[in-house]
């Protein structure tokens, strides 16, 4: 009878299994009888016996293979993948204790797999956020100098202010003449220092309130009209609040002014002669549009726009005004995007959520 492979090994198991004598026959028709059988019988004991021995070798073998390949496997993950997870969170450990010194920094890795490439990229990140944090470190100690000259520079710029004034009381015609561009002079360095101790203090969690849209723009409307003529009284300029009536924001009454101020002071000194305000709701945002007539922002300085510092070409300007707003946005849950400029004008966007944030 023929069998396959798993009854035989069935066969083999059952043998090895039995106890005591057991005989195999096996018999057959003689060649030279033909009515004749022809029996052997074999006692299965020492086939048994040699099964056994055979098995325990088999056993050993597979044991000693399994040891060397544990080894192997071992030796092989713990070179490959062990060592150089923990050399990446030695590393991250280090970055985390001190991520502004440099300290030993190790050879970048060869290897082309993931974790090369993590190590690689990890190595990569670690040199931009030292030089970052170093940076950021400069400016900050910059700042806080700045914070303290600036306080004593309009100090200074007070007295000049009252001395201007009394230029302007002279009785000669041309030191009255020159009275104006010195005041505006002083005027737009005092704005300038009070713009960059603005900019580089840490600003305050908003204090929310239910306030009337409206009534706040009429009154940065007002406060920017009347700063624009005492600066350049020959120039008219228009302040429409088209916020329709009951229009209600969720927001910080004093940093929100502070963002229509910017936003209005930028437009006129920009060149613009009317700016307008509207408002609608998208969803659970309430969005503000301050649009002007001015010449538009230059193609080149879009990108930059919101950066600090970033004046676009215009004169006598810091580049903080637009920073200042979106950073007051910002604290409010919202954001602050350039939605259109042309040669007809400019039109900036912000988001306040209507409801908590």
């Amino acid at each position: 009878m023929n069998r396959g492979a798993l009854g035989l090994i069935w066969d083999a198991l059952s043998s090895m299994a039995q106890d005591g004598s057991r005989y195999i026959r096996v018999g057959g028709e003689s060649m030279r009888l033909p009515k004749a059988m022809v029996w052997i019988v074999v006692d299965e004991l020492p086939m048994r016996i040699a099964m056994y021995a055979y098995a325990a070798r088999i056993l050993i073998l597979s044991i000693i293979i399994s040891v060397f390949t544990a080894v192997f496997l071992y030796l092989a993950l713990r070179w490959l993948v062990i060592r150089p997870l923990q050399d990446l969170s030695s590393d991250m450990t280090a970055f985390r204790r001190a991520p502004e010194e440099a300290g030993t920094e190790r050879a970048p890795t060869q290897r082309d797999d993931e974790i090369g490439v993590v190590d690689r990229e990890f190595q990569n990140l670690q040199r931009e956020l030292r030089a970052s944090l170093r940076q950021k470190s400069r400016l900050a100690e910059v700042g806080s100098a700045t914070n303290k000259i600036n306080h004593d520079l309009r100090n200074m710029l007070s007295t000049a202010r009252l001395l201007s004034d009394r230029l302007a009381r002279s009785d000669d015609e041309r030191t009255r003449a020159l009275a104006p561009t010195i005041l505006n002079t002083i005027d737009r360095a005092a704005r300038l220092a009070s713009d960059a101790i603005e900019y580089v203090r840490d600003r305050p969690a908003p204090r929310l309130t239910t306030l009337d849209l409206a009534d706040l723009v009429d009154e940065a409307g007002i406060a920017l009209q009347e700063q624009g003529e005492d600066s350049t009284p020959n120039i008219v300029r228009s302040w429409l609040n088209e916020v329709g009536e009951g229009c209600t924001a969720r927001a910080d009454r004093d940093l929100l002014y502070r963002v229509f101020v910017n936003l209005g002071r930028n437009a006129f000194e920009a060149g613009a002669t009317t700016v307008i305000v509207r408002s609608r709701t998208n969803g659970a945002y309430l969005l503000v549009d301050v649009a002007d007539n001015g010449p538009g922002v230059p193609q080149a300085v879009t990108a930059q726009l919101f950066r600090p510092f970033a004046t676009g070409g215009r004169p006598g300007g810091a580049g903080l005004g637009l920073a200042i707003a979106r950073d007051l946005v910002r604290n409010h849950g919202g954001d602050i995007a350039l939605a259109e400029t042309g040669p007809s004008g400019t039109t900036f966007r912000f988001t306040l959520p209507l409801g908590e944030t």
